[in-house]
């Protein structure tokens, strides 16, 4: 009923910026005064990662699927084209051609992040290989023959933990320059968690 209610013209696009842990990591949060391991922000394993992308062209295009793995960047750097605009070459991200009518997206290495709680961790997605990168260990899960990463194959498979190492992103630096908050945008924040102060 929504849709119907929309324009023809309309493009339609949802997604989550993440998913939720409910215990398929066993002590993820042991010190987090919330039931266990149900929450998100500290690990970048699938069910935090691997999130619902539907987008609905106008004009009735016929469906496809998006088999390609593709980051947050990729769907902006799509609604900028969508809009008639680019992110520009200085953003590290390519549209999702299968969306744009245009082929097909090229397969490339996908990161994740998780920067906000405990131990800073890197993801990085190689077709069916997953790297998570923290100071403290390292983890390499074959996506395609284990999807609920139970078998940790950094020990066994140094050089696929090696070839995956050298994909992540060596520059830490962040460009950019401090936003000015209001009190009451500060606060609403605070009350998502966002920041401590």
């Amino acid at each position: 009923r929504l849709l119907d209610a929309l324009p023809e013209s309309a493009w339609v696009l949802l997604t989550s910026d993440h998913g939720e842990e409910f215990g398929e990591h066993p002590g993820a949060y042991s010190d987090q005064p919330i039931p266990g391991n149900t929450r998100h922000g500290h690990t970048l394993y699938q069910e935090v990662v691997h999130v619902p992308l539907v987008i609905r062209p106008p004009g009735g295009r016929a469906l496809t699927r998006v088999y390609t793995p593709v980051g947050s960047i990729d769907v902006a750097e799509t609604i900028a084209q969508i809009a008639g605009t680019t992110l520009g070459p200085e953003v590290d991200s390519v549209a999702l051609l299968e969306v744009l009518g245009d082929g097909e997206t090229p397969s490339r290495p996908v990161l994740s992040e998780a920067i906000r709680y405990g131990v800073e961790r890197k993801a990085l997605r190689d077709g069916a290989m997953k790297l998570i990168h923290s100071q403290t260990e390292d983890e390499v899960y074959a996506l395609g023959s284990d999807p609920g990463e139970t078998e940790n194959l950094a020990s066994t498979q140094p050089e696929t933990l090696e070839a995956l190492r050298q994909l992540l992103p060596q520059n830490t630096e962040v460009a950019g320059t401090a936003a000015e908050t209001s009190s009451a945008e500060r606060e609403r924040l605070k009350m998502l968690g966002y920041v401590d102060e």
